[in-house]
């Protein structure tokens, strides 16, 4: 009856934040579950985490970026915001445009630097997986998931390996499962 009742204080945030936590858990349970198939050895885990590494830097950098672009345009959205607000005025087209030109620059940075760490990635794969675990990583993910409108007899091993590095090798949570295993 105790579990009953302490269930029913639990506030929304409560719940959500440990809804989050087990959805995490879920996450890293389905990247062992795409990760340990490959049977790496502690060696190979090793050699391709450096090129992670790299890339989780590149992420960092872009994302500081990012954050003293969209500052700079804080204190005019601000203002916008005030004015809609308190007198029902329209946010400025300028300011509109200036808006969606930084996003739009953003944009094309960010999808420059992912192409370039899934390439990094993926030729520190190729260098230390040998065919079969190439073979298995190629074949581990259920490409509909991913690409619905893709026919997966199509897709090529190369394009289907991309996707692994990206969706798998270069998942966030991946890192410190791999960085574990190389130990």
């Amino acid at each position: 009856m105790a579990t009953v009742g302490s269930a029913q204080t639990t506030t929304p945030e409560d719940r959500a934040q440990k809804s989050f936590a087990i959805f995490e858990k879920n996450i890293k349970l389905d990247l062992y579950n795409q990760i340990l198939p490959l049977l790496f050895t502690k060696e190979q885990f090793r050699a391709i985490l450096p090129a992670i590494e790299r890339t989780r830097q590149r992420v960092r950098e872009t994302e500081k970026l990012e954050f003293d672009e969209l500052q700079k345009l804080e204190a005019e959205m601000d203002k916008a915001l005030k004015d809609a607000a308190d007198k029902q005025a329209l946010p400025p087209a300028e300011l509109m445009t200036k808006i969606s030109n930084t996003l739009k620059k953003l944009s094309v940075a960010r999808r420059l630097i992912v192409d370039m760490n899934i390439q990094e990635v993926n030729d520190a794969f190729m260098k230390v997986a040998n065919p079969g675990q190439q073979k298995a990583a190629a074949n581990s993910l259920n490409l509909a998931l991913y690409y619905p409108n893709a026919k997966p007899e199509e897709v090529k091993n190369e394009q289907k390996l991309r996707i692994f590095v990206s969706e798998v090798l270069l998942h966030p949570a991946a890192y410190d499962l791999m960085r574990k295993l190389s130990l």
